[in-house]
């Protein structure tokens, strides 16, 4: 393929991840592949492959969570929700993102009221508060 030679047993992705083949012996088998969702067919330390997205997450609307692998979820709770944290204890930083749903007129309703921050690294704090109405609120340490 693209007449690059290849170790047996070796396998690649084309160049669009349509394909995945591999050297066996004394041939080349190439079979259909894709990416999983939220995935994207790039080069990452110069291997071409499926690599998850940057993480982007977004909490919007009456509510739709997307999340950072790419996943769709829309409920109706009405309860503050941990969106993301720092999952490694020995990073130099911890944050956290909560997501808090209430109720709109109906029971059965429900809209993201309020976003809350919260970032450290060492003796910088701040907490955040994303408001309905667009209001933002910072409190913070140095």
């Amino acid at each position: 393929m693209n007449n690059h030679s290849y170790q047996v047993g070796e396998e690649i992705l084309t160049e669009t991840c349509s394909k995945k083949c591999s050297c066996k012996q004394l041939d080349f088998h190439c079979i259909s592949a894709s990416c999983n969702p939220g995935q994207e067919c790039t080069v990452k330390q110069g291997k071409l492959g499926c690599h998850f997205r940057r993480g982007i997450c977004t909490v919007t609307g009456d509510p739709h969570y997307f999340t950072f692998d790419g996943a769709v979820a829309h409920f109706q709770g009405t309860c503050a929700y941990e969106i993301s944290k720092t999952c490694h204890p020995s990073l130099p930083f911890f944050y956290q993102v909560v997501a808090e749903n209430r109720q709109r007129g109906h029971p059965r309703v429900s809209f993201v009221s309020q976003v809350e921050v919260w970032l450290e690294n060492g003796t910088l704090n701040f907490h955040i508060f994303l408001r309905d109405g667009k209001t933002v609120e910072v409190h913070g340490s140095f």
